[in-house]
């Protein structure tokens, strides 16, 4: 079900009368905002206008549906070339119904033709109205995104600063963290430094997936320019099994499998009824599902218990697999 379809339980009487009504007039298209944009990525625009009007279809049924207005880009320089048209469909919502006075469209500049574009609005009966040269994409790139770091971390430990380094950063530039569908999940308050930018992402705010990082820079800007960059939240680590499940007062190596393993992860054995611990003396991750912990001499803790163990990767996302290793006395048994 796509964003305006959900919309429907309130919107398909108001939209009945508009569509049905006894003149179904065409739509007016007043202003696209903004109207010179530059850079890559993606970016939001306002279609302001009056008599946007959706239709709805299905109304007989128990799954009622909304066919909302389009958006059609057809560039001015080459009028014979296919023109760029966004919908409300499946795939996504470049297209948002927002009222009979507003479109909010998610226009993709990656791939457009540099120039001026006629913008119409399409109603579902097929009466359009088009605004000539509305919008203008200029050349520039004046944002730029070249590294993230980290570009992939866990978020349930703690917060987490993430940095930016590119060109074009400025005072109003503003971040939004989008997900698959476009839709905005945090919107976090820059820090600029010259090349550098850097925002928070708090702890436990956005759900493990893969995001874009999209910044905008600021509308007093000579053109309204966006860039984009990739950024994983992870599930953070996981420990199925260790093998063996014993190891030796003097020490030896676990081998551990499970998922989410960092390079940097540190681990420990712990006691947890005697309040004791020992830190593993190096941790090897060969892959993220794979590790090898060599321990040292156990020291106090408790022989023949049945120890914890515990991950936790260099983010501080940890995970602790319960009396998964027990503690055996002297040297011998121990494979």
């Amino acid at each position: 079900m796509t964003w305006a379809r959900a919309r429907v339980g309130w919107v398909v009487g108001a939209a009945v009368a508009a569509a049905c009504g006894p003149s179904a007039a065409p739509p007016l298209l007043y202003a696209v905002a903004p109207a010179r944009v530059c850079g890559s990525g993606a970016i939001a625009l306002v279609l302001s206008g009056a008599r946007f009007t959706p239709l709805p279809s299905s109304v007989l049924t128990d799954r009622p549906t909304l066919d909302v207005p389009r958006a059609i880009f057809q560039p001015r320089a080459a009028a014979a070339s296919a023109p760029l048209e966004l919908a409300d469909d499946a795939n996504g919502t470049p297209v948002r119904w927002i009222s009979a006075a507003e479109l909010d469209v998610t226009l993709p500049l990656d791939g457009l033709a540099l120039g001026a574009y006629d913008v119409s609005v399409e109603n579902p009966d097929g009466a359009r109205a088009t605004l000539a040269s509305a919008l203008s994409l200029l050349s520039g790139g004046v944002l730029a995104i070249e590294s993230v770091a980290p570009p992939s971390f866990c978020n349930t430990a703690a917060d987490q600063t993430v940095t930016l380094t590119g060109r074009g950063f400025r005072a109003g530039t503003t971040v939004a963290i989008v997900d698959g569908n476009g839709a905005t999940q945090l919107a976090p308050a820059p820090a600029i430094a010259g090349a550098t930018l850097t925002f928070v992402v708090p702890k436990s705010s956005l759900a493990p997936g893969d995001y874009q990082v999209r910044l905008q820079s600021p509308p007093d800007a000579d053109c309204v320019s966006t860039a984009q960059i990739a950024l994983t939240i992870s599930p953070g680590p996981r420990v199925d099994s260790i093998t063996p499940a014993q190891i030796c007062a003097p020490g030896g190596a676990l081998d551990v499998s499970g998922a989410g393993f960092v390079a940097g992860a540190t681990a420990g054995l712990r006691d947890a009824a005697a309040n004791q611990s020992l830190a593993a003396m190096s941790v090897t991750v060969h892959s993220a599902t794979s590790a090898t912990v060599q321990f040292g001499a156990a020291g106090m803790l408790m022989k023949n218990a049945q120890l914890d163990f515990d991950w936790r990767n260099p983010d501080g996302c940890a995970f602790t697999l319960a009396q998964a290793v027990r503690l055996k006395p002297g040297g011998g048994g121990c494979p």
